[in-house]
């Protein structure tokens, strides 16, 4: 493995080491203005602005990891969910949890959450706040989104081992105008996006926007007559820039979303002869035959009336304070409330194996989804520059509070005929206190500079947890109303140091290495006295990068390459327990394991109007205790690459412009359950999507498209439910099958 790590590192550095010299060769003085050298006469390759950082940078100028996708990108690759993201990042998987297409979970470089308790690996943020409300109905009126990739254990609010998704909407400014963008397409598909911008004054400015987004279920359920896997939402923002006085800035967010679908789809794949489940319902193997017969977009589910209700409301408050040109301060304070209820048949079949049922109180987050919950986030930062620039330092404080949205949250559900109502109330408190500095020693070496930075974190969680089987309390230790409740604290230190060299300014070379920590947790069997506690998972890596703009003859090429390795130790791994006549999925520290890979991203320009894009990864993921040296990693394709281009022609005066684009993904073999073995094995697949755009539409301000998203139907899973060697069945959901619709959008 290690070999194989330094071969391919090996292979970036010859990748690279030509379009360093290209870079060097085509700018005459440091001093040049990079986004110049991305140009060959009007073609160019457009600088993106990103704040890994927590401060406005060009991408090419920081040292880390990054994908970034435009406004642009995401109208032009229809990404409408975090599970559309996938396919453009490198290293990055989603997995929808159990059969909720609103619960998304990711996973970058092989690391993600264990689902069962465990807090995740990769964090959203929404406005630097962060967010577990990252699906459908929040990717509008966005200004970029980007995947930070590798340990934010410094200067994010939540620690995390695998990396951070940004989500950054658009912010008002001091032109009047907007957009009204309506689309239609097969499954009935019907959206509506829009936005306003509006400058009360000078120091007030407004924007509102919108998405309204409902389409037909594509998986027909013949025992309720629902049609599963629809999509019916409704979302809306405003953002409020108040810049009273010269220095000072208040952003102020408000934002809801609210989904009322008939709920996700579960298709029977495989039983265990022998197993609970066909000894006591026998049943199930003419369920088996009927569903392999019908194929995955027919099942049929007990007469359980299926709904899926989110309501999510957020609010973001970024007030930043300009002191002088060394120092500014900015205070964040977020409020996140999301509610879900929803039932489920997660053995679907006819039988009540598994079904879970909710009362009319909200999820509690008993079973394996995330609770229905109120956070509260606030967060202090200073930044200052010193010594004539050369110092430039970032100190912070942060809090995060989370609680169930009510404390008599109880789900219901049926295992093996049984009644079991379900309670495991969350409660987490977190603080944090930050520093990093980065030191500019261009003055000994020019382009040279080093940052270092460190973060000390304590976790306080605390569960409640309930379990009642047919009317009997079967809580171990519960108090009067069945409850048992147990506490725990974790704490740890992690850290950033890097350094990085950038000879021109088209070329930057770093090396950085981190520690990242996820906090332990507690196991949704906790009532029952199960595996109750688990500890915190720990990773530390090495990283070197290289970024570079360049010219190939007159074509303008962005060439970026990374090559890591990462130890994680006390992995948090899960595994199904069979109890007292209940199913859980326990999440426990399990040895460590060594994670390697590549990750290259290449864009280019040909000509004026073409745009070329590409990107591939390579993880090599393994486990190093001895009992699971043979034991793949789940969700973690070894390979995976990405293709796309564009042609924007210009018709003539009066007519506007076309720009056809086209993109491909693929990805290798993948296991797809937390619990892996031969049977959640997803074959390597490829999606193939398009779009034409006609812009300025016969000299209007219209824009008139077309678009087609997994054109040739490909059929991949998009989560595994293993129960097969515990109750003795698996069961799995599957992605989008071919989308296509047109739309319109007037711009004014």
């Amino acid at each position: 493995m290690k070999n194989r790590f330094l071969n391919g590192v090996g292979l970036c550095a010859a990748l690279a080491l030509p379009a360093v010299a290209h870079g060097q060769a085509a700018e005459p003085a440091a001093s040049a203005d990079a986004s110049t050298l991305a140009q060959g006469g009007d073609a160019k390759i457009d600088d993106i602005i990103v704040t890994a950082r927590r401060k406005s940078e060009r991408l090419q100028n920081v040292p880390v990891a990054i994908t970034a996708i435009t406004a642009a990108d995401i109208q032009r690759r229809n990404i409408v969910s975090v599970q559309d993201i996938q396919r453009q990042v490198p290293s990055l998987q989603s997995r929808q949890v159990a059969s909720s297409r609103d619960q998304i979970s990711f996973r970058l470089r092989g690391q993600g959450q264990s689902i069962a308790g465990s807090l995740p690996a990769v964090v959203a943020y929404f406005e630097d706040v962060p967010t577990n409300a990252a699906g459908p109905g929040l990717l509008y009126d966005l200004e970029s989104i980007q995947i930070l990739k590798g340990p934010q254990g410094t200067l994010f609010g939540r620690n995390t081992t695998g990396g951070a998704i940004l989500l950054n909407p658009r912010r008002p400014d001091g032109e009047l105008g907007g957009s009204i963008d309506l689309t239609a397409g097969n499954y009935g598909l019907r959206r509506a996006q829009g936005a306003l911008n509006v400058p009360i004054s000078d120091s007030l400015k407004i924007r509102f926007a919108f998405d309204s987004n409902q389409r037909n279920g594509f998986t027909k359920d013949l025992g309720t007559g629902a049609d599963l896997d629809d999509r019916n939402y409704f979302g809306w923002r405003v953002g409020i820039l108040l810049t009273p006085v010269e220095g000072l800035e208040n952003y102020f967010v408000y934002d809801r979303y609210r989904s009322r679908s008939n709920g996700g789809s579960v298709v029977l794949l495989d039983i265990r002869p022998g197993s609970l489940a066909t000894t006591l319902f026998p049943g199930i193997t003419g369920d088996l035959v009927e569903q392999r017969r019908r194929g995955k977009r027919i099942v049929e589910f007990s007469t359980l009336t299926a709904f899926d209700d989110v309501d999510t409301e957020s609010i973001t408050n970024v007030l930043t304070y300009k002191v002088s040109d060394q120092l500014s301060l900015k205070n964040i304070l977020g409020y996140r409330m999301s509610r879900q209820r929803f039932t489920g048949d997660s053995d679907a079949t006819r039988f009540p194996i598994i079904e879970e049922r909710q009362s009319p109180e909200y999820h509690s987050g008993s079973y394996s989804n995330p609770q229905s919950q109120k956070a509260v986030t606030a967060e202090l930062q200073a930044q200052a520059s010193l010594l004539d620039k050369q110092l430039s330092l970032i100190l912070g404080i942060y809090y995060e509070n989370i609680k169930p949205e009510s404390s008599s949250n109880i789900d219901e559900t049926i295992q093996f005929g049984n009644r079991v109502s379900l309670a495991t109330l969350r409660y987490d408190r977190s603080k944090a206190v930050f520093g990093q500095a980065t030191a500019d020693l261009s003055r000994l070496i020019t382009g040279l500079r080093f940052t270092g930075g460190v973060r000390y974190t304590v976790d306080n969680r605390r569960i409640r947890a309930k379990n009642v089987s047919n009317g009997v309390c079967t809580t171990v230790l519960a108090d009067a109303n069945c409850f048992r409740e147990i506490a725990a604290k974790f704490s740890e230190i992690t850290y950033n140091i890097s350094a990085e060299y950038q000879p021109t300014d088209s070329t930057l070379i770093y090396l950085a290495h981190r520690k990242g920590y996820k906090s332990g947790g507690f196991n949704p069997g906790v009532a029952l006295g199960l595996l109750s506690v688990f500890g915190p998972e720990r990773v530390r890596d090495a990283e070197l990068g290289i970024k570079t703009d360049f010219r190939l003859a007159s074509m303008p090429v962005r060439l970026n390459l990374a090559g890591y390795v990462s130890k994680l130790t006390d992995i948090q791994r899960t595994r199904q327990v069979l109890a007292n006549g209940q199913s859980f999925t326990a999440t426990g520290n399990e040895g460590s394991a060594n994670i390697n890979g590549i990750e290259v991203e290449f864009s280019a320009v040909p000509v004026d109007g073409v745009r070329l894009s590409s990107f591939y990864s390579y993880t090599d993921a393994g486990y190093n205790l001895p009992a699971l040296k043979n034991t793949p990693f789940t969700i973690t394709p070894k390979h995976k690459f990405g293709v796309s281009g564009s042609y924007k022609m210009d018709l003539g005066e009066g007519v506007g412009t076309i720009t056809p684009f086209a993109s491909y993904s693929y990805q290798s073999l993948t296991h797809t359950s937390n619990t892996p073995d031969f049977r959640d094995v997803q074959k390597g697949y490829g999606i193939l999507d398009a779009r034409i755009d006609w812009d300025k539409f016969l000299d209007t301000p219209v824009s008139v498209y077309v678009f087609a998203n997994n054109i040739t139907k490909r059929s991949y899973l998009t989560t595994f439910l293993q129960f097969y060697n515990g109750i003795g069945f698996s069961a799995g959901a599957f992605g989008e099958p071919r989308m296509f619709g047109a739309g319109v959008k007037y711009g004014f």
